[in-house]
């Protein structure tokens, strides 16, 4: 499972990706290459196995880069806002949409219930979501 590290007025992922590790979950989180694409790094759940990201707020895993992006089953998505369509709004670098690529059998967002709006602009290249999860409760859009 890809999650991420979630930071500001974000959702908070602390307790899921603890949750995920506690039921021996694999937990892969992504640090930015320069060209806004993504690697996947396994995580232990250590905060000593973290560091602050380059001119960013964000924590970045430390470590080797997983190789078998085929592992990744399913990617938590960070999103401001979420259509009815599952298309996201995100930070605006594409890193997420390129996820496309991967053998990944569910996308999902943790988002609040206000964060999910009717509509919002979407290009071909953008990539929906298939749940979403708000304090509420898990949300199917596929």
């Amino acid at each position: 499972i890809a999650t991420y590290l979630s930071y500001g007025r974000e959702p908070q992922t602390a307790d899921l990706n603890q949750a995920l590790l506690a039921q021996g979950k694999r937990l892969f989180l992504p640090r930015m290459l320069k060209d806004r694409d993504l690697e996947w790094v396994e995580w232990d759940g250590s905060s000593a196995s973290l560091k602050r990201a380059k001119r960013s707020e964000l924590q970045e895993p430390i470590g080797a880069a997983t190789q078998d992006k085929s592992a990744i089953k399913v990617v938590f998505v960070p999103s401001l806002h979420i259509t009815h369509e599952g298309f996201r709004l995100g930070q605006g670098g594409g890193s997420y949409d390129r996820t496309k690529s991967m053998n990944v059998k569910f996308r999902l967002a943790a988002i609040n219930e206000r964060e999910l709006l009717e509509k919002i602009p979407s290009e071909s290249h953008d990539l929906p979501v298939d749940a979403v999860i708000t304090p509420s409760g898990l949300i199917n859009l596929s």
